[in-house]
């Protein structure tokens, strides 16, 4: 259930919010808070130079993430923008990068004015060593946990996620 909020109206006139009834603000309050701390570990120098260590790679995570993209398989570049939600500027000059070091490719299609951004062999050798190793990392967080709690955890995430990507690309959040 939405709920109009009228009285932000007063300090921002023309933007009414929309928010979901909460019924705990103190549970609201420590989720807030958990989800910040994950982030920001998880954005942290040490998470990534972990990361890079495991998985036997020395690349930057804008490089990393476009090449974790590419690793389902070949996508067009406004993909790869939509899905990554960076301005195209920036993927722009990475993916250029990345085909200068032959970690990914541009594969022609039918319609000559498209391309499909692949990854390469090496290029893919490095996305699964990242994917391996990020996998190995959750694995030792979550290795004392019990299988219903990790079941119900990645439950829990898939709606979250879901249900923030819904709401960041919703027309109705803000009116």
């Amino acid at each position: 259930m939405l709920t109009k909020h009228s009285h932000i109206s007063v300090y921002f006139p023309k933007v009414t919010i929309y928010t979901r009834a909460v019924h705990n603000d103190e549970e609201l309050d420590r989720l807030e808070i958990a989800l910040s701390k994950c982030m920001r570990i998880a954005k942290r120098p040490y998470y990534w130079d972990e990361l890079q260590k495991r998985a036997a790679v020395a690349i930057d995570r804008p490089a990393a993430a476009i090449i974790l993209s590419l690793l389902n398989g070949p996508l067009q570049f406004q993909e790869l923008v939509r899905r990554l939600g960076v301005e195209a500027p920036s993927i722009s000059r990475k993916v250029h990068e990345l085909e200068n070091d032959h970690l990914i490719t541009r594969v022609p299609t039918e319609d000559k004015r498209v391309h499909l951004l692949s990854l390469t062999r090496e290029g893919s050798t490095i996305g699964g060593n990242l994917k391996r190793a990020r996998r190995e990392m959750l694995a030792y967080i979550l290795n004392d946990w019990p299988s219903d709690k990790r079941h119900e955890l990645t439950m829990l995430v898939e709606h979250l996620a879901l249900a923030m990507q819904e709401y960041f690309t919703s027309k109705d959040r803000m009116v």
